[in-house]
């Protein structure tokens, strides 16, 4: 400490003084006081040297913390999927309440799983199971069946509703099929839509199908 003289702020900046130097202010009673150098105050005042910045709140309670925003890029994609299919499916409940429904070609299910919270029943139905999301099956009233949308072997007229959502494009071949498949499993009553929200989906939608409407970002058609 010793000489220190009183510490003067630049007037346009008020800068530090250089690192590494003590500084002095009056106290109360006008006599100089010397600090440590900046940075290091905190520290002398309680006699307890800080990890460096950034590790503080990890050592104060014993826990590492993932660094912000670095979650997996494919459980950011399931969420805004998520987000977007839960808002169309809120804007068609009325016809999903109380009905049996079939989601064909369901990839990782996100339909049947927010149509699950209103329909009565729903079955999820695909050839490949490994981008199937992991809550299917602890929901009650949704089972997924491993087969091709072409060829479920289920049983006839068992559908209040069947769904083709967001594989149009990747089953472009079999439509046909899948088409006289989804009209055979379905009531005499029963709906059959094509929905999605993929530009590769929209564009075949438009050549192939007729009678499209447009809810915010999806294409849903009513199959007759």
């Amino acid at each position: 400490a010793g000489e220190a003289g009183p510490y003067r702020p630049s007037v346009r900046t008020g800068a530090p003084p250089p690192k590494g130097e003590a500084r002095a202010r009056g106290n109360v009673n006008g006599e100089a006081t010397c600090f440590p150098p900046w940075g290091k105050c905190r520290e002398a005042a309680i006699g307890v040297r800080f990890p460096p910045w950034g590790k503080c709140r990890e050592a104060a309670i014993g826990v590492r913390f993932p660094l912000r925003g670095k979650r997996p890029k494919a459980d950011r994609r399931k969420e805004r999927a998520m987000t977007q299919v839960e808002k169309l499916v809120e804007q068609i409940r009325d016809i999903l309440e109380g009905k049996m429904v079939l989601e064909l070609a369901c990839g990782t299910a996100v339909f049947s799983l927010a149509a699950a919270k209103y329909a009565k029943s729903v079955v999820c139905l695909d050839l490949d199971s490994s981008r199937l999301d992991k809550r299917v099956p602890d929901m009650q009233n949704l089972d997924y069946v491993l087969a091709d949308a072409a060829r479920t072997g289920l049983e006839t007229g068992r559908f209040d509703m069947v769904i083709l959502y967001n594989a149009f494009y990747h089953i472009k071949d079999q439509w046909p099929d899948i088409l006289a498949e989804g009209k055979r499993l379905l009531k005499p009553s029963g709906l059959f839509f094509v929905i999605s929200s993929w530009n590769l989906d929209k564009t075949l939608m438009e050549e192939k199908l007729s009678g499209i409407v447009q809810r915010g970002i999806f294409y849903v058609c009513l199959v007759s």
